[in-house]
């Protein structure tokens, strides 16, 4: 006796298989129904441009690469020069800077102040300098002037020298004299010396010079 031919699902069958498929569309529609909305709520936050268009985040900026140090030469760093003294005249004689000769008894001003040299003494020493005397009076104007060696110097090509004695830190009060000594010693030999006074030991304003005799 045959056996009979074994029973078709249903799905298998064409009704089956469209009733399948029509469940598949459904469950799509709805989860594109879910899920529209959401997405068309981001596109609303989204900044945009002038144009309308959503804004895209920029990207971040990417540092530029440092140029390569030069590598520096072994040993001590250099030293810049030391800057003269803007208040204090520039020293030592300089050529073609030539000054009048030095007269006793002429009266040098210096921004109200005045300076008259008395005497001089000229002498050569055993040991290769001269030493050379200077007598002078200092009368102030109508300020108190301040003085001390540095406010008398002797200038020769390119040094500048001040008293090994004499003329310690005085005042001079306004409208008074005084009459002071200063005592150089200066290596030999001498070329161009001149004698400058500037007026006052803090903040000197001028500076008048005068060129020394010859031996």
């Amino acid at each position: 006796m045959a056996e009979p031919p074994p029973e078709r699902s249903w799905w298998t069958t064409l009704p089956g298989l469209l009733t399948g498929l029509a469940a598949l569309l459904t469950a799509m529609t709805g989860l594109l129904a879910l899920l529209l909305p959401v997405y068309q709520a981001r596109v609303a936050l989204a900044p945009t441009d002038p144009a309308g268009r959503a804004a895209v985040p920029a990207a971040a900026p990417v540092p530029a690469p440092s140029p390569p140090r030069e590598a520096r030469p072994a040993g001590p760093e250099p030293r810049l020069a030391p800057q003269p003294d803007p208040r204090v005249p520039a020293g030592g004689s300089e050529p073609g800077k030539a000054a009048p000769p030095l007269v006793l008894g002429e009266r040098l001003e210096i921004a109200g102040t005045w300076f008259e040299v008395l005497a001089l003494g000229n002498a050569a020493l055993r040991d290769g300098t001269r030493e050379i005397s200077v007598t002078f009076r200092v009368t102030a104007g109508t300020t108190q002037v301040d003085l001390s060696r540095s406010n008398v110097r002797i200038l020769t090509p390119g040094r500048i020298h001040r008293p090994v004695e004499g003329l310690p830190l005085t005042a001079v009060p306004a409208g008074a004299a005084r009459q002071l000594w200063v005592r150089f010693e200066v290596p030999e030999p001498l070329g161009d010396a001149y004698l400058s006074f500037t007026d006052d030991a803090f903040a000197p304003r001028g500076e008048a010079r005068r060129a020394l005799p010859g031996r």
